[in-house]
């Protein structure tokens, strides 16, 4: 995972919409395991000199999480 933006800075724009597809299709074909590559996709959205990879990396968000939140269980607390 990174939380750096200094990282993010420095690429390219074809690299951060490169790295948004991979982390997005990561999500999506491993969820269970990728979970927390949810929060590199979304260091992507703070990106504050190319809106394109802004826009884009919102658009995989939602993509992601119209792909795994059917199929998430909600569980009864059972301990109230």
């Amino acid at each position: 995972m990174f939380d750096d933006e200094e990282l993010i800075g420095t690429l390219t724009l074809p690299q951060k919409l490169s790295l948004a597809k991979q982390i997005a299709d990561e999500i999506l074909h491993a969820s269970e395991r990728k979970y927390r590559r949810l929060s590199d996709l979304l260091a992507l959205t703070r990106d504050k000199k190319d809106i394109d990879v802004v826009l884009k990396a919102v658009d995989l968000l939602c993509q992601v999480f119209v792909e795994i939140i059917p199929s998430y269980r909600l569980r009864e607390d059972l301990d109230t």
